[in-house]
């Protein structure tokens, strides 16, 4: 089932899509589970905090993303999901995803090819933030969500892609402080690699930041396949 169809079953199975501006709260952290959520449009992002405040970015979700949804027993979320621009989701409640799996065969093989792909992006950038320096942490963010907004690879000399990330959000992410990121964003532009400015990445010299990124060779693939469940 594909397209037309996939988008017939989804319609009977979700609840009124939910539009958010930017900064919109999905759910927040140990919050009760009883649905999951497909983005149709926009950015949005999970995070994990602690006692304290501090903050850790654990992925940013593209369209076509599934999240929410946790093992059959968990009551709780254990992260928080928040809009980064205006977004438009489709929510699922449990009751729904059960009959998708009824009313459409590929559903579970669909939703576990988000769920692997998911879990790839997420030890990236555990290993990125445990192993990578700090140029190469922010190129590393840089380019996997450049490609992944670009749905192409190898990057170019002279793309552009709007990002929604301010410093705070490239820090959280990358383990680093504000500051920091501010220097290391100074760093590529100096040494004429990449300018992330306003918002918008420009590459200068795609060669290089991509080897600054230091790609295991898996993800480029893995970062600009369609979700399927995307169906534009």
């Amino acid at each position: 089932m594909r397209g037309a169809a996939a988008l017939v079953a989804l319609e009977a199975a979700r609840k009124p899509a939910r539009y958010l501006p930017p900064g919109a709260v999905v759910y927040h952290q140990e919050e009760p589970d009883d649905v999951a959520f497909n983005l149709i449009s926009g950015w949005a992002m999970l995070t994990q905090s602690l006692p304290d405040g501090r903050r850790q970015v654990l992925r940013f979700l593209l369209p076509g993303a599934v999240f929410g949804p946790t093992p059959e027993g968990q009551a709780l979320h254990g992260s928080a999901a928040e809009a980064l621009t205006p977004a438009v989701l489709c929510v699922i409640p449990r009751e729904g995803m059960t009959a998708l799996r009824r009313h459409w065969p590929e559903f579970d093989d669909r939703l576990l090819w988000c769920i692997e792909r998911d879990a790839e992006l997420t030890a990236g950038l555990l290993t990125s933030v445990g192993q990578r320096t700090a140029i190469e942490r922010v190129a590393y963010l840089l380019v996997e969500l450049a490609m992944r907004a670009l749905r192409r690879f190898p990057l170019r000399n002279g793309d552009t892609v709007a990002l929604p990330l301010t410093q705070t959000l490239i820090a959280e992410a990358t383990g680093l402080t504000a500051v920091h990121v501010n220097r290391m964003l100074r760093d590529l532009r100096q040494r004429q690699v990449a300018i992330f400015l306003q918002r918008r990445l420009t590459v200068l010299d795609a060669a290089a930041l991509l080897a600054l990124a230091s790609l295991p060779p898996e993800l480029p693939a893995l970062w600009t396949g369609t979700s399927p469940f995307s169906f534009s």
